[in-house]
């Protein structure tokens, strides 16, 4: 299939680009990392093809309103984790 047919088929059907949807799907992913491991947010920014924490950070923000940080605060399940809080 001709990839700039398989775009505009996807896009049609979607109402979203390719690069859209994955964006979305990297960043569904992060919030589950987020909430239930203990990874760093760089480690999760490099874990899902990001080039950056800040570029992670950026796009996350976008998608979900809020920061990585504030997101793993407010919605994570720290039960059981060793993290040490830095004040």
């Amino acid at each position: 299939m001709n990839a700039d047919y398989l775009s505009h088929v996807f896009s049609t059907s979607e109402n979203m680009t390719i690069t859209e949807y994955i964006r979305q799907e990297k960043i569904r992913r992060g919030e589950n990392l987020l909430k239930y491991s203990d990874y760093a947010i760089r480690d999760i920014a490099f874990y899902l093809g990001f080039c950056s924490q800040s570029h992670f950070t950026k796009v996350f923000r976008q998608i979900a309103g809020i920061s990585p940080n504030a997101y793993r605060k407010k919605f994570g399940c720290r039960k059981g984790w060793n993290i040490k809080d830095k004040v």
